[in-house]
């Protein structure tokens, strides 16, 4: 009786923290135009919590031969890094520190419970608050069709501006398929249900690329379930989520569009099949600029820049960021950065390649999670230092025997 009651109070206790994580690493345009002051307010609770979550990691690592994972050591190196860079050319430490502090608690927390069965309980919080975010987004789509408020873009709802929004939507269908492997060893057909209609609000809100971001999850989804009982669509499946095949894809698709202007190929497609103007709605001058930027310094990049540096680099109105996850890293940090980002993409997406089959399909969620991440990263650089944008490479580091053996219960 004694065991049940504690154990009830632990997994509360949990649950309440891992719901004050939680909205200490998210922000929202919205809200935070509202409130002024609550930025500043929720950046100092996220660095206290960060050093709280240090100190315990700490002592554990002292007390009881704990090791910090590899992907934990390569964030922190990516920090420093990003850190020394940006002040040396000048940059903005504070804007980077509160930005990067997001993605930083994520990691710490997970890293903190990686190896404890309570990582479902807080798995199942955020699943629920990602939800009701969403639910929000949706509810505010419908009182507002043509937009909850107005900045240089027009169509802006609870979340944000198109690709803003996929930072919640994403991880929410992720750990969705993530928790339903736990409970039926399958992709549940709530998870298929709501991410339809996730897709008909990215549908609405006029997001192509986040579209066929969710849709290549959706798919793939449906790969893995049919997977688990065929031996030639799991082996598909495997080719298809395996590094070299990821890597080579997202390279060519990458170089041909940033070379768009001199494809008559592409610019048939972009105008005559996607319906897109030219320059993609300004990014391909966007993309020359930043190609200027590399090129100052090819091997560790200028730092931290903002919507305001970008702007200032470019000259352009609606160059608040660099609009491509591969040009974001090497204008931030070089090919150095890139060399880091690619080595954590390789211990996340590799995994499932060399476990026993009945931990693998965890990890290909998140492999599929990191695909769909790189294809809306083509022209969109929201995902890179968002708050949710390195989870998937956290929740690579997690015990997923613990998890297998919590869904045999």
């Amino acid at each position: 009786m004694i065991y049940n009651l504690s154990l009830k109070i632990r997994i509360s206790k949990i649950q309440v923290i891992s719901a004050i994580v939680f909205l200490c690493s998210i922000d929202i345009g919205y809200i935070d135009d509202l409130v002024h002051v609550l930025p500043k307010i929720v950046f100092l609770i996220r660095l206290f919590l960060i050093m709280i979550f240090f100190m315990g990691l700490c002592v554990k690592s002292y007390k009881k031969n704990f090791q910090f994972s590899t992907y934990f050591l390569l964030l922190t190196i990516v920090f420093f890094f990003i850190s020394i860079v940006t002040i040396e050319n000048g940059g903005s430490f504070f804007e980077f520190s509160k930005q990067f502090s997001m993605i930083y608690l994520i990691a710490i927390f997970i890293e903190t419970y990686r190896k404890d069965d309570a990582i479902f309980s807080i798995l199942e919080i955020w699943k629920s608050l990602l939800f009701i975010l969403i639910l929000l987004d949706w509810v505010s789509m419908l009182l507002f069709p043509s937009g909850l408020y107005t900045t240089i873009y027009t169509d802006n709802w609870f979340l944000g501006y198109k690709t803003e929004r996929f930072v919640f939507y994403l991880p929410f269908a992720i750990i969705s398929g993530f928790l339903s492997l736990k409970k039926h060893n399958r992709i549940g057909i709530n998870t298929y249900f709501t991410m339809i209609l996730c897709m008909l609000a990215l549908l609405y809100c006029k997001g192509t690329s986040i579209f066929f971001g969710m849709l290549i999850v959706f798919l793939l989804f449906i790969l893995l379930d049919i997977g688990i009982f065929n031996k030639k669509i799991n082996f598909i499946l495997n080719k298809s989520l395996s590094v070299p095949f990821v890597l080579s894809i997202y390279t060519v698709v990458n170089i041909s569009l940033l070379n768009a202007i001199s494809s008559k190929f592409l610019d048939y497609l972009l105008v005559n099949v996607f319906h897109k103007d030219l320059t993609l709605d300004t990014r391909t001058l966007i993309w020359q600029s930043c190609f200027q930027l590399i090129k100052t310094n090819k091997f560790f990049g200028k730092g931290f820049l903002t919507y305001q540096n970008y702007q200032y680099y470019t000259s352009n109105l609606y160059a608040t960021s660099a609009h491509n996850m591969l040009l974001t890293l090497l204008v931030t940090g070089g090919f150095f950065l890139l060399l880091c980002y690619a080595v954590i993409i390789f211990l996340t997406v590799s995994r499932h390649v060399y476990m026993n089959n009945k931990y693998s399909n965890f990890s290909k969620v998140l492999a599929i999670g990191v695909v769909s991440m790189l294809v809306v990263g083509v022209t969109s650089s929201e995902f890179v230092f968002s708050e949710f944008g390195f989870i998937f490479f956290s929740l690579g580091t997690i015990d997923l025997k613990i998890l297998y053996e919590m869904g045999d219960e």
